[in-house]
């Protein structure tokens, strides 16, 4: 599942906890943790235990798809540039 990295980090943050006391109150492992605060991604049970942790509804955890297509775009643009910047580079 895909999940909000920013709304995660953010919640935690405003609580005061450390990743560490998240993932002893999720029970998971810290680099459970570390995962979706990174590229957001966690299992049906993290998710669950995320949900409790942090008192809200599991459909509140999940990523806007409209932001995740946004963001996937810009790094194909970037992606992109380089390459032509490079061949570019080449040719002159």
């Amino acid at each position: 599942m895909l999940l909000n990295v920013t709304l995660v980090k953010e919640t935690r943050i405003n609580r005061g906890w450390t990743q560490a006391q998240l993932a002893e109150l999720c029970a998971v492992n810290i680099r459970t943790i570390q995962r979706v605060e990174n590229d957001g991604t966690a299992s049906l049970e993290t998710t669950m235990a995320l949900a409790a942790a942090f008192d809200l509804e599991i459909k509140d955890l999940f990523a806007d798809p409209g932001t995740e297509k946004k963001n996937s775009n810009r790094t194909l643009y970037i992606v992109l540039s380089l390459i032509a910047g490079f061949f570019l580079g080449l040719l002159f």
